[in-house]
This record gives C-alpha cells, sequence and structure tokens, in this order.
C-alpha cells in the first residue's frame, strides 16, 4: 500500500473542518421585537440607502463562487438601471457610491461615474447619490469639493444632500486635511458640501478638525445583511487568509431583519445598509448564487410597516 502524504490529508481535513465552520457558524441573534405599528406616524420616513460598489470583487468562497444573479461584466448602462430598479423596488431610495480618489482621476470610470449620476437624476423620484470615497490616503478636503463642484456633480439632481448642502463620505482610513495655502475664495468650493467619514453611526468627524460647523445628529444608523465571524481555531484562521476567504453568517436573514427592527423603533431618520453588493466583505443582499434574493425579501418585508 502507498503511504498517503501527510501533508495532504493535513489539507483535506482542514478544508472540511473550514466547510463544517462556513455551515455552522452561527452569532447571537440580536434579537428585537416585531413592528405591530408604524414608528414613524407623526415624524415622516426614513430614507434607506445602501452602499453601493460599481466594480466589486467577486472572490472565491469555500462553498462556491458567489456571483450575482443574473451576472454581469462592467458597469454598462443597463446594469446602472437594473440595480437601480432593483433597489427602488424594496424601499432603497440612494446609494452611497463607493469608489477611491483614483476612480475620479481615471476618465473612462469617471465617465461611468457621472452617467450613474444622470440616469438615477431621470428616475421618479430622485434617486439619491453620495460619493463615498475609500482608501488609506490623505486627502484635501478643499482639492476633493472643488474638483467634484467643477465636475458638475455637486448640483446635480440625484446629488444627495443635507441641510441643502451636498454630502461626500470618506472611509474612516482616510485623512482629511486644509490646504491652508489655498487663497479664501477657493474655500468656498466645500462650503457647498458637507463631510461625513464611516463610523458605527454618522456624523463622525475627523479627529482634531472640525471641518463641517456643528449640526445635530444625523439620525445615521448602519444596518449589515451580515456578521464578521473568525473561526475560534487558529488553524481554520490559517486556512481563511490562505483561501482569501470569508465565513459570513448570513442566518437566513434573521439578523438583518432584527437590526431593520431596531433602526426602525429608534426612528433613525437614515438607515444605510451595508451593503447592496460587496461580495468580497460577505455583506451583501444583491439576488446571488448563494441565497437568492432572501435579503431583498427580508428588507421589502420589515419595511412594510411603514405603509401602515
Amino acid at each position: 500500500m502507498k503511504t498517503i502524504n501527510k501533508s495532504f490529508i493535513y489539507s483535506v481535513l482542514s478544508i472540511a473542518f473550514l466547510l463544517m465552520a462556513t455551515s455552522c457558524a452561527t452569532v447571537p441573534e440580536e434579537k428585537a421585537p416585531i413592528l405591530r405599528e408604524n414608528p414613524y406616524t407623526s415624524h415622516g420616513k426614513p430614507l434607506i440607502l445602501a452602499v453601493y460598489h460599481p466594480y466589486p470583487d467577486f472572490r472565491t468562497n469555500v462553498q462556491s463562487a458567489i456571483r450575482p444573479l443574473p451576472g454581469y461584466d462592467g458597469w454598462v448602462d443597463s446594469r446602472m438601471e437594473r440595480d437601480m430598479q432593483r433597489m427602488r423596488g424594496v424601499g432603497i431610495g440612494g446609494v452611497l457610491l463607493s469608489i477611491k480618489p483614483e476612480d475620479l482621476a481615471d476618465n473612462v470610470r469617471f465617465s461611468r461615474i457621472r452617467r450613474f449620476y444622470e440616469l438615477a437624476s431621470v428616475q421618479q423620484p430622485v434617486f439619491k447619490v453620495a460619493l463615498m470615497m475609500g482608501g488609506n490616503n490623505e486627502l484635501s478636503i478643499e482639492n476633493v469639493s472643488q474638483f467634484i463642484y467643477r465636475k458638475g456633480l455637486a448640483d446635480i439632481p440625484s446629488a444627495y444632500k443635507l441641510n441643502g448642502k451636498t454630502v461626500l463620505v470618506f472611509d474612516k482610513l482616510i485623512r482629511l486635511v486644509h490646504n491652508d495655502k489655498k487663497e479664501e475664495k477657493d474655500q468656498a468650493f466645500d462650503k457647498a458640501f458637507c463631510f461625513r467619514q464611516i463610523g458605527k453611526n454618522w456624523p463622525n468627524l475627523p479627529d482634531g478638525k472640525n471641518i463641517d460647523r456643528p449640526v445635530p445628529p444625523d439620525g445615521f444608523v448602519w444596518v449589515r445583511t451580515a456578521d464578521n465571524h473568525e473561526s475560534p481555531d487558529s488553524i481554520g484562521k490559517q486556512i481563511i487568509n490562505l483561501q482569501d476567504s470569508w465565513i459570513l453568517p448570513r442566518g437566513n436573514g434573521r439578523n438583518f431583519a432584527n437590526r431593520l427592527r431596531h433602526a426602525l423603533n429608534d426612528k433613525a431618520s437614515i438607515i444605510c445598509i451595508q451593503s447592496w453588493n460587496d461580495f468580497s466583505d460577505g455583506s451583501f443582499m444583491e439576488p446571488n448564487t448563494l441565497d437568492r434574493n432572501l435579503m431583498m425579501t427580508v428588507l421589502q418585508k420589515e419595511l412594510g410597516i411603514l405603509a401602515k
């Protein structure tokens, strides 16, 4: 009998362990009471936003290559329109469009960004769009706001505004700075904007810089569709890293539903879902090969309370 390679056995057992962890991993359910009445009876309705990636990263999961349904390649007009129609159909009224500074510098990608704004502007009602810049760069507030202003994205109908000012959102790793060498007349560009950074809730202003005059809390709440989960075993963690995969319990939508109920019960003014299509992170609700349109169904059902 041939000797079986021990490393091969180890690899098989490790992968089997990981598959079991993926199927069994759970997190405590964040139970919330089922809402019987519309909490917003005298407060209007919340704006539902979703983080939206124009060029999502489809990584291979240990279970399968999870892909959107139907699949797509690129960010063409038909996909933009389809995504907006799908989101609108389940109560999402706008997006935080996740980009990086280099996307603005790339002529082709910027033309696609502008096209998305244009298509969102002709939706009825208008579909709201706010740029959300990722990365860990140091960015000048004046330079970014001037670029957006001069490119016509500040006053386009679909540009999402708070208190009459166009919203620009930044990753928590980005360090926002003032360009003190700019002349005073150039400072007028950033006066047309309000700046927010990603945090537990919103606003979360950059350390040491009051870049926007103090405003009342926006009533902004993040709601994730799935949970980051680490394997309790170091071997599992190593395999996860090697496989470039994630284990995110989706719980058949139960935790997502409970978080939505918490946000609605607290009368949140802005509820932002993380995310529509972040496949690399695993917290996505776009119809897909893993659980089809489950998360869309959950959202639509929970928002049904607002019709009462």
